[in-house]
């Protein structure tokens, strides 16, 4: 008979079976097992995307890749967990065939990092900060004309 896990270990356990359920029919199902009621995520990189393609129809952020990229695979690289945090570091691969904010499918195979941290109380996941290579996939389909629209100078 094996050890349980530590509350750490166990913690690591859940943010692997959240990422792995991910865009299968059993996500709803692990969402509501793993995350606190009162579960808060926070996003940056597309998240600045998605403020700006507000109110023109698009879905929450994390749905929007999988329309979006809708071949994706998350690849877990690493998770680091330490006191009430989980790091996780993925990678996403996938083929641009859908609409994301705005810029029609170009068919281009594309890669992006991400990250997520996530916060514990005890055994419950309460908070999640994650941050996307959004201007790596901008890049990769080919529309620095958004990036120069949104005012990056290195472009002009």
């Amino acid at each position: 008979m094996s050890e349980p896990l530590s509350l750490l270990e166990g913690n690591r356990a859940a943010v692997r079976r959240f990422k792995e359920a991910q865009g299968t029919r059993d996500e709803a199902a692990a969402l509501r097992k793993l995350l606190a009621p009162n579960y808060t995520r926070l996003r940056g990189g597309m998240a600045n995307l998605a403020a700006n393609a507000r109110g023109q129809g698009f879905p929450e952020p994390g749905a929007f890749l999988r329309a979006a990229f809708p071949d994706r695979v998350d690849v877990i690289e690493d998770t680091i967990a330490e006191e009430d945090r989980v790091g996780l570091l993925w990678r996403l691969t996938g083929t641009h065939a859908g609409n994301l904010f705005g810029l029609p499918p170009t068919g281009r195979r594309c890669e992006m990092a991400e990250v997520g941290i996530a916060t514990f109380v005890g055994d419950t996941w309460v908070e999640g900060w994650y941050l996307a290579d959004g201007v790596g996939i901008l890049l990769q389909i080919g529309a620095l004309h958004m990036l120069a629209g949104m005012g990056c100078k290195a472009l002009n």
